[in-house]
């Protein structure tokens, strides 16, 4: 079932809804292209846990990130979660993307905030879903994705 969630963000607020079933599928190819290798490496950096996590090694996974996503992407991939997003602001609400501009304008670290709400929404199971698979095929503990 497609479902929608809100929250405010920077004072604004905000209701996302769930991609369809198959454009959702797709995304998460796309994203794991885009995110792979850059998760790759912020896993590498935390190979003892979160306890041990090795903070210089993360801006190898930062490089990454931006090594894959071009500015191209970053903007069709934001245009693919954010199709369906409401904002509200003053008390009157529509749809983001056609005054995205406008009200993202200087915002910056609101967009990128709203982004990862958005991949919440869409695919908040999508690690639990991967330790699930793991197990089935008998991948041990060493394997297993970093929990969120």
């Amino acid at each position: 079932m497609i479902k929608t969630e809100e929250k405010e963000i920077d004072g604004l607020r905000f209701s996302v809804t769930q991609l369809p079933g198959m454009r959702g599928l797709r995304m998460s190819v796309r994203l794991g292209k885009l995110l792979g290798p850059a998760l790759a490496r912020a896993a590498g950096a935390a190979t003892g846990g979160l306890a041990s996590l090795d903070v210089s090694k993360l801006s190898g996974a930062v490089d990454a990130l931006f090594e894959h996503l071009t500015e191209d992407e970053i903007e069709s991939v934001t245009k693919a979660l954010l199709e369906s997003c409401l904002v509200t602001i003053e008390g009157k609400t529509g749809p983001l993307m056609p005054m995205f501009d406008t009200v993202m304008g200087g915002k910056v670290a609101t967009v990128y905030k709203l982004l990862r709400f958005a991949f919440e929404v869409n695919f908040g199971n999508f690690f639990g879903g991967l330790a699930a698979l793991g197990a089935q095929f008998g991948a041990g503990p060493e394997s297993r994705p970093l929990q969120q």
